[in-house]
């Protein structure tokens, strides 16, 4: 009887989904340790912007862009250039992966990622603040999970801490990945002022 208790645990457990704050690579990707030649090999060359200007978009030796049926995936490689200025090259892979960023098509919530929230430091990542956005970094693991209104805008898979002292220039700052001026709002305000200081300067 424990034995069938143990085997029916041990496939629920593998029924459930996987937690985010688990996993440190997407599709088998993992940052400094794959490389760009294992991105083409699982995705393919990056595709070019379409001619009918739908989307604009430029690719080159340090970036690739793809479009899954998860969205629009972000891949930023390490170059000898970059290797160099911080003093990694030889250190890290030549074109390792830096970080993959995945920004959904069709937004999930928080909840469906399953993650166990009190690894994640969470905070405000707009400018301004308290307009919807909260981010959640996990600087151990290397994960930075966007959202806004409770759905997960994307998610970027960086360095974990352990990987990231191989080298001491590779400084990331999981934070960045999340933050957000939403600078219209800014300029709504600003314009609302400007109207009211002129209508109290236009009164006799």
């Amino acid at each position: 009887m424990k034995a069938m208790i143990g085997i029916l645990l041990s496939v629920f457990t593998l029924l459930l989904p996987s937690s985010t704050s688990q996993a440190k690579e997407w599709r088998g990707l993992t940052p400094l340790h794959s490389t760009r030649k294992d991105v083409e090999k699982l995705l393919g060359p990056p595709p070019p912007p379409p001619n009918d200007g739908t989307m604009i978009y430029t690719l080159g030796d340090a970036r690739s862009i793809y479009f899954t049926d998860e969205g629009r995936v972000f891949i930023s490689y390490a170059t000898d250039e970059f290797l160099e200025r911080v003093r990694c090259l030889g250190l890290v892979p030549t074109h390792a992966v830096a970080f993959i960023q995945v920004t959904y098509k069709v937004k999930p919530s928080l909840s469906e990622l399953h993650i166990d929230e009190t690894r994640f430091i969470t905070f405000d990542p707009s400018e301004p603040p308290n307009i919807g956005f909260k981010a959640y970094v996990d600087d151990d693991d290397g994960i930075a999970i966007c959202t806004q209104d409770g759905k997960v805008n994307d998610i970027t898979y960086y360095a974990t801490a352990k990987d990231r002292q191989v080298c001491q220039g590779l400084r990331y700052e999981g934070k960045d990945y999340c933050k957000i001026l939403v600078d219209f709002i800014r300029r709504d305000e600003r314009h609302s002022g400007i109207e009211q200081e002129q209508k109290k300067k236009s009164k006799p």
